[in-house]
């Protein structure tokens, strides 16, 4: 896989981040204890930066190759590190409510409106210490 990468790197000038960000994936899903032990659910995967639009990488992508739900690696390009966000399969159109692991619930999970990322999902499902509202508890 690193040397399919460092060809790609080659043929281009610059290094496209969601380049960066499939190959890093593809690298650690290659590895059985990544799978199988660290993260076994992380499965149905595509992979996204932090400045893609939620609404394309989850309604467009991720509900287009995977419509049952799977997970979404978010490469946080600041810090270098990859986040996953378990997707669940969203609204029931028929019922207007959410739908997670076959239970049906009125109160939907989070949601993306209007311009959201993927950093700023992986920033409210991952919330730490240093978030200016812990000040505020």
């Amino acid at each position: 896989m690193k040397q399919l990468a460092d060809q790609w790197d080659a043929r281009h000038e610059t290094r496209d981040p969601r380049t960066i960000a499939t190959f890093g994936f593809a690298q650690h899903n290659r590895r059985p204890e990544f799978r199988d032990v660290e993260y076994p659910w992380v499965r149905n995967t595509v992979t996204c930066i932090d400045d893609d639009p939620a609404d394309d990488v989850v309604v467009e992508r991720l509900q287009h190759y995977f419509p049952d739900g799977g997970t979404v690696a978010v490469h946080i390009r600041d810090a270098g590190r990859m986040k996953f966000l378990k997707v669940g399969r969203g609204a029931d159109d028929e019922r207007d409510s959410f739908v997670l692991d076959g239970e049906t619930d009125d109160e939907g999970p989070l949601q993306a409106t209007g311009y959201t990322s993927m950093g700023m999902m992986v920033d409210a499902v991952y919330c730490g210490d240093d978030w200016i509202d812990a000040h505020l508890r």
